[in-house]
């Protein structure tokens, strides 16, 4: 929390810097019109919950906020831009599969974790369809800089502050490629920054292991909240 709360102050520190050197920067021109093209984005976000979740979801889960987003984007209309992020928490800590045992792995897990350890087997009868309660965070533990995903934004309207965004990258904690949709909704407040809230959609893309049998998606949703500048 305190890695985020830094990066809000920042982003407002960097928003009125920013907008006092666009004013200055006017006699240039050329300068000028190109900071303008720039927008930073940067919220916090839940854990990414499965849709079997969302049935009892808690106070004390939605809570445990970690990064949700830190984006930098380039306009190339008043309402589309392109840009690159780092995001958290792209998959839900229930993705994993099955062996022929009926043994579960997560993908969660940390690849220097032993495959032989007991206390990474969890068992599940066979007509029971509910997963084991989360004994694996990593999930929810993504740094800044391991998930790195190019993103398109559009305004539904010039007038109306709503927008989606759509996105897709690559997970350097689950060596696999990853995708995100997002819709949200952005106010500005004062000197161009602006409050952001949304919620996304998405998902890393594992390969299927040669035991697996059967696998459990880690497509999840999750809600962000943060700042923007620029946008």
């Amino acid at each position: 929390m305190r890695i985020l709360l830094l990066l809000f102050i920042s982003l407002c520190t960097i928003g009125l810097t920013a907008q006092e050197t666009s004013i200055s920067a006017k006699q240039s021109g050329k300068f000028s019109s190109q900071l303008t093209k720039l927008s930073i984005t940067a919220t916090a976000g839940t854990s990414s919950f499965s849709t079997e979740e969302l049935k009892n979801l808690s106070l004390n889960k939605l809570s445990q906020v970690s990064l949700g987003q830190l984006t930098v984007s380039y306009k190339m209309n008043p309402r589309l831009s392109f840009g690159i992020s780092t995001m958290g928490n792209l998959a839900s800590s229930k993705a994993g599969y099955y062996n022929a045992e009926n043994q579960f792995f997560s993908f969660c897990e940390d690849d220097d974790l032993d495959d032989d350890d007991d206390d990474d087997l969890y068992e599940l009868d066979d007509d029971d369809d509910d997963l084991e309660e989360d004994h694996d965070e990593d999930c929810d533990e993504d740094e800044i800089g391991q998930n790195l995903v190019g993103t398109v934004t559009y305004k539904l309207s010039e007038k109306l502050p709503f927008f989606v965004q759509a996105g897709a990258g690559y997970t350097f904690a689950g060596k696999a490629p990853s995708f995100t949709t997002m819709i949200g909704y952005n106010q500005k407040i004062l000197a161009g920054v602006g409050i952001m809230a949304g919620i996304r959609y998405s998902n890393v893309i594992q390969q299927k292991p040669t035991d697996a049998i059967r696998t459990i998606s880690g497509a999840g949703l999750k809600a962000e909240l943060g700042l923007s500048w620029n946008f």
